[in-house]
């Protein structure tokens, strides 16, 4: 088994959230007039959409009309009901029309503009980095393990520190790595089980049925060793399409085999972020949706741990695992940001990924 590198390829592709032509086209509207024409349109689109076909262009163009712009005329409602702005009987009068974004858009629009400058990593990382250099929680998780296998020391069955719990889950890790690499579904369902157990998310407690029932039905199909070298192949990829199996369980599987390059994206985990994003948002005068829309963050949206204004997973695995790359890409650029500028935001805890979400993890508490 291949697990990512440490450091990704020069030439990888950046993982970003897909959006529509239309949307894409949007994101470069401050380019047009206060008033243009269908050519101004088609011009931002060659400009937006670069290797769209022209009837692929010609539909984004229409939508975007539709959704975004009023035609001076008024005589084309009908035009922005229609489900499928292709079927208007009337096109060729409509491109004749000169169009303006509405009111309604055109704030959007300034709000989008100021999230996709340049500056706004580098303001938002400053705005974290100062938070959490004012805030450091003891890390407190105490772990007792209710089953022990042969490689796994007596020792290592309790804790109540981060280094306890990071020893554990290291050598789960590690063990589910070899599993897969020898192919050892028994072994598989040992590491997943103890890596699940420490984070208190396995078995059963009141009416949460938590992962055990999943993970031990594809350990009974003899489907649990195809199904984890299958993510792994997916995300080793740095992809999100096709993954089936995410949630608080699934995410700490993952990150355990890729340590140094997917964040454990839990409800806390997420929750820290959420609210620090919030803050911000409302100190610049920002949009909090487009802003966490820019990140390519969704939040998990927990009862009680949720901020509203954030688009959330809603149980979608694909989105998940995308919001957790997204999130990873992103604090693994705040943490050489920090490291750039000598910013002591993990007094306490290990500068790396998972010191960086362990201090998350108790903020989100």
């Amino acid at each position: 088994m291949t697990l990512l590198p440490e450091d990704p390829e020069p030439n990888a592709p950046e993982i970003k959230r897909r959006i529509f032509n239309h949307e894409a086209m949007f994101r470069n509207a401050g380019r047009l007039p206060v008033s243009f024409s269908y050519r101004d349109l088609r011009d931002l689109a060659d400009s937006s959409i670069p290797g769209i076909s022209q009837p692929g262009k010609t539909f984004a163009c229409l939508r975007f009309i539709q959704l975004f712009c009023m035609d001076y005329s008024g005589a084309h409602d009908r035009f922005y009901r229609i489900k499928d702005p292709r079927r208007y009987d009337r096109l060729a009068e409509l491109k004749k029309c000169v169009f303006s974004l509405t009111a309604a858009k055109r704030a959007v629009l300034r709000q989008t503009m100021k999230v996709e400058g340049a500056q706004l990593e580098h303001r938002l990382f400053d705005f974290i980095a100062t938070r959490l250099e004012a805030r450091n929680p003891e890390y407190i998780w105490r772990f007792r393990l209710r089953q022990t296998y042969s490689w796994l020391h007596e020792r290592h069955r309790t804790g109540r520190s981060f280094s306890d719990l990071s020893q554990i889950l290291s050598i789960a890790g590690n063990e589910l790595a070899l599993a897969l690499d020898n192919e050892d579904e028994d072994r598989c369902l040992e590491a997943v089980s103890v890596i699940m157990d420490s984070g208190k998310i396995y078995y059963p407690v009141g009416r949460r049925k938590y992962n055990k029932p999943t993970v031990e039905k594809l350990y009974a199909s003899r489907s649990l060793l195809n199904v984890l070298r299958a993510h792994v192949d997916i995300l080793g990829a740095g992809n999100h399409e096709g993954v089936t199996h995410m949630n608080s369980g699934w995410a700490k599987v993952w990150a355990c085999l890729f340590p140094d390059r997917l964040v454990m994206m839990d409800s806390r985990v997420s929750f820290a972020i959420g609210r620090f994003f919030q803050e911000y948002s409302l100190q610049a005068e920002l949009d909090l949706h487009l802003m966490s829309e820019r990140v390519g963050f969704y939040q998990v949206g927990f009862p009680g741990r949720k901020v509203e204004g954030i688009a959330k997973i809603e149980k979608r695995p694909e989105v998940w695992a995308l919001s957790s790359i997204n999130l990873s890409h992103f604090l693994l650029n705040f943490l050489d940001f920090c490291r750039n500028n000598d910013r002591p935001i993990l007094n306490g805890y290990p500068f790396s990924l998972r010191g960086l979400e362990a201090k998350l993890f108790m903020l989100g508490e």
